[in-house]
């Protein structure tokens, strides 16, 4: 896109890259017809314009917090039909550095996200009429075997929306999450560690190897996700201090921020300066 290519001096175009990313390809389609386009020619369209948007406003105004919140919301898109576009908006976040330390938490909570109204492998006849109760636990455990990896991670992602008085029941789900915590794919691993440590925190310090395993991963996201757990986790994570320190020197930005931030909760006794001395 020629507007990012010209960087900063296209600031003015932001708020309009803005509208354009937010808005969805139904309603761009109805905004704006295509003649003679098919919907599905129309919408591939629309959604790689919208993909284009996200990279441009990084190149434009990278240290904007109006980006920064466009970019987050485009993380909990479906990505059955979007995800050229939260890639595009992944891309962009992956840059962030100190100054948008308190928008981390918000980055994180959005790559985490699921829509649990859209079909995700199946599992939907399991969430929508007992969903956050004890009656779905039965069900989900069983998902949790599933041989279908979507629905494998739907159900430790559901494991994870349970009301806070059933969760006793819930951790009956452990000794199967701590299995998918060897799944060969890497979105189940993480999700099903972030159900551990959601279900029982002190367990997580027995699967602290397997998140460790995590920090190494080539996508951003999943190494992102992990370091969040082992910050959560502290104390209990000391074994990942060597791991995240590696880390401190991470190609994405946004992880050396915030493992950084993991570093102090994990080994408290180091001082801030040594961490941030690391950190250069």
């Amino acid at each position: 896109m020629a507007l990012g290519e010209l960087g900063t001096a296209a600031r003015a175009a932001v708020p309009a890259l803005v509208e354009a990313l937010n808005q969805t390809e139904k309603e761009r389609f109805h905004r704006y017809p295509a003649p003679g386009m098919s919907i599905g020619v129309a919408y591939s369209s629309y959604a790689n314009a919208r993909a284009q948007a996200g990279l441009a406003l990084w190149k434009i105004a990278p240290a904007s917090p109006q980006v920064v919140a466009a970019l987050v919301e485009v993380l909990k898109q479906n990505p059955s039909q979007f995800q050229n576009v939260i890639d595009a908006a992944a891309d962009g976040l992956a840059h962030l550095g100190p100054q948008f330390k308190d928008q981390i938490p918000a980055v994180i909570a959005s790559l985490k996200f699921q829509d649990a109204t859209l079909y995700r492998g199946g599992i939907g006849t399991v969430v929508t009429s007992s969903r956050g109760s004890a009656k779905a636990i039965p069900e989900l455990i069983q998902a949790l075997q599933d041989p279908r990896p979507a629905v494998r991670e739907a159900a430790a992602h559901d494991l994870q929306t349970v009301w806070p008085g059933h969760q006793q029941v819930a951790k009956a789900a452990l000794p199967a999450l701590i299995r998918l915590l060897h799944e060969a794919e890497t979105s189940i691993r993480v999700r099903a560690a972030e159900a551990v440590f959601f279900l029982e925190p002190v367990e997580l310090s027995n699967s602290v190897p397997a998140v460790i395993e995590l920090l190494v991963e080539k996508d951003y996201r999943i190494r992102l996700r992990a370091v969040d757990l082992l910050r959560l986790a502290g104390k209990e994570a000391t074994a990942a201090g060597p791991a995240l320190k590696r880390l401190l020197n991470d190609p994405a930005p946004v992880v050396r921020v915030w493992a950084t931030e993991a570093l102090k909760a994990v080994e408290p006794a180091a001082s801030v300066t040594e961490v941030t001395n690391s950190a250069r």
